[in-house]
Parts: C-alpha cells; structure tokens; sequence
C-alpha cells in the first residue's frame, strides 16, 4: 500500500463493491451467478451464492427469489435449490431455498429456519452447507 500510494481499506471496499454489483440481471441469472451442483444417490442438488455489501438488494425482492427457486427446483428436477446471499460486512449469509426442501435445511442445519434466515457465521456454501447437507441424505 505504501509503495502503491493507496488506501487498501478504501480499495478494497471498491472491489467488494464492484465484485458485488447484481444491478440488470434477472432474478434468475443472480441465482445461477456462482451456482453449483451436487448429487447424492439419486437426489440433486444446487446452491448459488452472492457475496454483497447490499444483501437488502436481494433480500427487499425475498418473495420473487423464492418463487423463481421453486420454480426451477421443479422444472430442473432438484430436491434442493437455495441461494446464499453472503452479507461480506456482517459475516454471515441469508438463506432463501425451495419450499420442498425446507426440512432437508431444518435437520441438516439442526436449528429451526424461514425464508431468509440470517446465518450468522456461515460464508461457505462449500465447507459449512454442503458437507451437511449430504450427510442428511446419505443417512436418510
């Protein structure tokens, strides 16, 4: 930084900023942003994931998200269909999933949960959700 002659703070901020821009994508394209799929025995499953600095961005249009994801969840054939919306401030992700998968989430998480749950800690769909996730189906 010093070498550089910049504020790393003010820097990095601006590439969290820009890094989490979603302005003129459809819900639909959001979601798929940083999707990845999964599969344990004959279920599929898929998380997509945002890191943001605006988490109110995603989570003012909750019941549009909501809808798209069950839709999707049908029409792709998943058990589990969800997004993370990673709050990069607060460290920690909100929760929006397909409505079937609700009780895959509630024993997998082992606490109660709604539609946009604040999961305080949780940044990694990866090394937090999936390994969970797959251990309720395996053992199901």
């Amino acid at each position: 930084a010093k070498i550089a002659e910049i504020d790393y703070q003010k820097y990095a901020m601006e590439m969290f900023k820009a890094g989490s821009n979603i302005k003129g994508k459809s819900i639909s394209e959001i979601i798929h942003l940083d999707f990845k799929k999964f599969a344990v025995d004959s279920q599929r499953f898929g998380i997509g994931q945002v890191s943001t600095m605006y988490p109110e961005d995603i989570m003012n249009r909750k019941d549009e998200f909501i809808r798209v994801l069950n839709e999707a969840a049908d029409n792709e054939d998943y058990a589990v269909m969800a997004i993370l919306v990673t709050d990069i401030l607060k460290n920690g992700s909100y929760l929006l999933y397909n409505k079937k998968s609700e009780h895959i989430f509630k024993e997998s998480l082992e606490q109660e949960i709604e539609e946009g749950i604040f999961l305080e800690g949780i940044v990694s769909r990866k090394k937090q959700i999936v390994p969970r996730i797959m251990n309720y189906i395996e053992k199901k």
